[in-house]
């Protein structure tokens, strides 16, 4: 089997680090519901304890306290209410209007929490207790997910691992590539330094063979403008001599 490639680690290490960053959002926010449920619940404790109990109502839940105390066929949903109320030993109770063949109150003792129940089913209990429900729920979905952010980061430790790895050898590979380009930078700086250097002989080699080249085209310009003049100022006198050989040979004529 072929070891992963970059992409491959890259890819699954930021797949984990988006969970965990769910996950730790998820956190956040339980706990800042944790904490204001925990602050109503000590508000309400803090009370005046001669009040009169006030209940609450949970619909799809029940209180099942440690055991049955009683039960009743309340009409309705305020007298189940006030049974559990005027009953010194009720810490709560279940009314469920529908589900049996007439409207059933179900009294408990003892402390407990709520469960699940049928649709129909309606958990009375005192606020408090409702309070504290809440911040005991609370208190277990914060353990639950604090389970699942430490179950990922152990999963994703070998991942973690193998990409420092990886970033590691990917540095000394940099490191040594730089070290690479700075040699091959010298060599080329030396380079550049001979090239210009026979560069600058060539330009004053082509100076001196372009200057050679110019006095070579003057002196011939010279030696034909010479020889111009030359000619020049030499046909006047050819002329004149060759008519005066025509002319005492013409007389020669005559005269014989």
């Amino acid at each position: 089997m072929a070891p992963p490639n970059n992409k491959e680690i890259y890819d699954k290490s930021n797949s984990f680090i988006l969970n965990l960053e769910t996950l730790r959002t998820t956190y956040k926010n339980q706990l800042i519901q944790y904490q204001q449920a925990v602050l109503n619940y000590v508000n309400y404790m803090k009370q005046d304890g001669s009040a009169k109990e006030q209940y609450v109502t949970v619909k799809g839940q029940q209180f099942l306290g440690t055991g049955p105390l009683s039960q009743n066929n309340s009409a309705t949903l305020d007298q189940c209410i006030s049974s559990c109320a005027n009953n010194s030993q009720c810490s709560g109770a279940t009314y469920n209007p529908t589900n049996y063949k007439q409207p059933m109150c179900l009294l408990r003792k003892g402390d407990g929490n709520l469960v699940n129940g049928l649709a129909s089913d309606i958990a009375i209990v005192p606020k408090g207790k409702q309070l504290l429900s809440i911040v005991q729920k609370l208190n277990q979905q914060l353990n639950d997910t604090n389970t699942k952010i430490q179950k990922l980061s152990k999963q994703a430790e070998p991942t973690y691992d193998e990409l420092n790895n990886k970033k590691t050898q990917e540095n000394e590979t940099l490191i040594n590539q730089f070290t690479q380009l700075t040699k091959e930078r010298v060599k080329i700086d030396e380079m550049l330094n001979e090239y210009d250097t026979l560069d600058l002989t060539q330009s004053e080699g082509s100076l001196v063979i372009n200057k050679n080249y110019y006095m070579y085209i003057m002196l011939c310009i010279l030696v034909i403008l010479i020889v111009f003049l030359f000619i020049k100022f030499a046909s006047p006198s050819l002329t004149q001599e060759n008519s005066s050989q025509l002319y005492q040979g013409g007389s020669r004529g005559f005269l014989y």
